[in-house]
């Protein structure tokens, strides 16, 4: 069974002249590095941990996170702490990379409490956490706060959010009093080695934001295929290299040793319909040969176990 994978097919990564200003070092993030999706809505939090220390026991160089307050839709059963899960994991690993895909900074989440656990995480595994951050859903966020705005206030919070983040991690007195965050604090433990800020990306204007504030994207292959030129333009905006920059892309695959049945077309108790990507299921029949089949997805089911595999380009 597939649990999920994720791969990073990228560039050699060095830093751009814009982003190192950030002083985020992403040198780390290399060209075909593969990684494993660790889905809090699937499994709880000590399987999590296994499967993580599992990951590099079987080569791959990273593990990536979901970090959601709520699962998907309810028959998944399980929605765990993902920092609780990463800080784990880094004391069961010694060389793989560790990150969620993604944290919302924005509600739920202080982006100055961000700036303090991500930084912690660092001191327990030196050079091996980066950050993933987007600009949350509403199964998340309002769930858990009762707020969720019009998606032009929830952009304009997550890069005042991403701006706290950064000032967090320099270790100085930050003295910050925005639209939306009020933050007057020094974070006294900063990272032992500069963390990389990757932006989700899931359409056009979001796909812009990630290229002129992140130090890197997080996507999926349609939206990189339809909108790459868009992250380009906002790297270029900043005075980035965009080539210096990784990408990372979900793809989402799944063995299983019976027919998947069709996952049903809502998802969520809200009823709204989600479009995925579409999902590749290869079958295992009695003679053990496979044969894929292609439908669409909005996620995964509880019965077939499918999951994301991550590709950075």
């Amino acid at each position: 069974m597939i649990a999920g994978a994720s791969a990073f097919s990228g560039r050699s990564l060095s830093f751009a002249q814009g982003a190192s200003e950030s002083g985020n070092d992403v040198d780390g993030l290399r060209k075909n590095m593969v990684g494993y999706m660790l889905a809090h809505e699937q499994f709880p939090v000590p399987r999590l941990v296994e499967l993580g220390a599992l990951a590099e026991q079987n080569g791959f160089d990273l593990v990536a996170t979901s970090d959601h307050f709520q699962p998907w839709q309810t028959n998944e059963g399980h929605a765990g702490e993902a920092w609780v899960t990463m800080g784990a994991i880094t004391q069961r690993t010694k060389k793989i990379w560790i990150g969620p895909t993604v944290t919302c900074p924005t509600f739920r989440y202080n982006p100055a409490v961000v700036a303090e656990a991500y930084a912690s995480l660092s001191l327990l595994a030196p050079g091996r956490i980066f950050l993933g951050i987007g600009s949350g859903e509403a199964l998340n966020e309002e769930a858990a706060t009762g707020v969720w705005p019009k998606w032009l206030e929830r952009s304009e919070r997550f890069i005042e959010a991403a701006d706290i983040i950064r000032k967090m991690w320099t270790g100085e007195s930050v003295s910050h009093k925005g639209r939306f965050y009020d933050v007057h604090a020094k974070l006294y433990d900063r990272p032992a080695r500069p963390i990389p800020l990757l932006m989700a990306g899931n359409g056009p204007k979001a796909m812009h934001r990630a290229g002129q504030y992140g130090d890197g994207l997080i996507t999926d292959p349609k939206t990189w295929k339809n909108h790459k030129g868009e992250f380009e333009a906002g790297a270029r905006e900043a005075g980035k290299n965009v080539r210096d920059m990784p990408v990372l892309v979900e793809q989402y695959v799944c063995s299983a040793t019976r027919k998947t049945p069709k996952p049903p077309r809502n998802y969520g108790d809200s009823g709204r319909r989600h479009s995925r990507p579409t999902t590749t299921y290869a079958i295992r029949r009695k003679s053990r040969k496979r044969r894929t089949r292609k439908f669409r997805s909005s996620r995964f089911t509880k019965d077939g176990r499918s999951e994301p595999i991550r590709m950075c380009t």
